[in-house]
């Protein structure tokens, strides 16, 4: 049966016109059957409901401490001493403030006593991108991060946004532009439950919606960097 199998190959392969169907089943491939194939669609996806895509960013999900915008979070590191961890996370940090869209960020107080440092971060949030022009913010934000024996707890806060029109143009030769003036919000006046969800807390508004969202995404994203570094650190 292998020899057959071989043998209707190597004539399939070398005189394709002389295979047809009859041929154990085996059908010669041309266009109208790639057409065929083509014609076979995917099955359609549901497209979420705005009420659905904005469920992960409502209510508790930006939190506050005495009604300043503060995104925290502890991690337990066991065998790991508060010198370790500071050096750890110091170059972490040091690395991510040189990152592709900061924009002069830098870490700007250290104390290697306490093993504590903080940062300033200035960073271009892109909301979307097509091929001649970006909707962006430039993005601002504080974070803290102090290491103890087998613990670290990271905090941002003092978040601001740096909105122009929402869009820069970009010229034939790359440079860009900005065109319209700027406007500067507090997280918050801008991102919290109160200045950003619907009286219903069904959803979020729409001027807000994007700020909030990007937010939550880039702290999420920051927590993770964090616990990636610190997991791979214990291997």
């Amino acid at each position: 049966m292998k020899q057959k199998v071989l043998f209707f190959i190597m004539v399939a392969m070398t005189m394709p016109g002389a295979v047809h169907a009859q041929n154990d089943g085996w059908v010669v491939v041309n266009e109208d059957t790639q057409e065929e194939v083509a014609k076979v669609k995917a099955p359609k996806v549901r497209k979420q409901t705005r009420e659905e895509s904005d469920a992960p960013y409502l209510k508790g999900k930006v939190p506050e401490v005495d009604g300043i915008v503060t995104f925290t979070h502890e991690y337990d590191v066991p065998g790991k001493t508060a010198q370790e961890l500071y050096e750890l996370t110091y170059k972490l940090v040091s690395a991510m403030t040189k990152e592709d869209g900061q924009i002069n960020s830098r870490i700007s107080l250290k104390n290697d006593n306490e093993h504590s440092f903080a940062a300033r971060f200035n960073e271009w949030m892109v909301f979307s991108e097509h091929l001649l022009a970006v909707d962006r913010t430039e993005f601002h934000y504080s974070m803290v991060v102090l290491c103890e024996d087998g613990h670290i707890t990271l905090g941002m806060n003092h978040l601001s946004y740096l909105y122009s029109d929402g869009k820069t143009y970009k010229m034939e030769d790359w440079k860009e532009i900005k065109l319209g003036g700027g406007s500067a919000y507090t997280a918050e006046e801008w991102i919290t439950d109160k200045e950003a969800i619907n009286k219903k807390g069904t959803k979020l508004l729409r001027f807000n919606r994007k700020f909030r969202i990007s937010t939550i995404d880039r702290m999420n994203d920051i927590f993770e960097r964090f616990n990636e570094a610190l997991t791979t650190s214990e291997q």
